[in-house]
């Protein structure tokens, strides 16, 4: 299944090691910069934050289905 905009800009987002960054997400952009990173590096709440959103979406670590960004690829 594919995700919805949320969960695309999330999994665009998602660094080389698995996790997310809440101050250095803008390192992952393709094109133009996203802004609004935090102010301190709170890696493993926004990491659970956005593994939250994933599940919530139907999006199990054990499901068969894969996501190719169109943007990132």
């Amino acid at each position: 299944a594919r995700p919805s905009g949320s969960l695309e800009w999330l999994a665009r987002h998602q660094g080389p090691d698995g996790g997310w960054s809440s101050a250095g997400f803008s390192a992952r952009c393709a094109g133009r910069r996203c802004s609004g990173g935090a102010a301190t590096v709170g890696d493993a709440a926004a990491t659970g934050l956005t593994l939250l959103a994933f599940l919530a979406a139907g999006h199990a670590p054990d499901g068969r289905s894969s996501y190719v960004d169109p943007v990132s690829g």
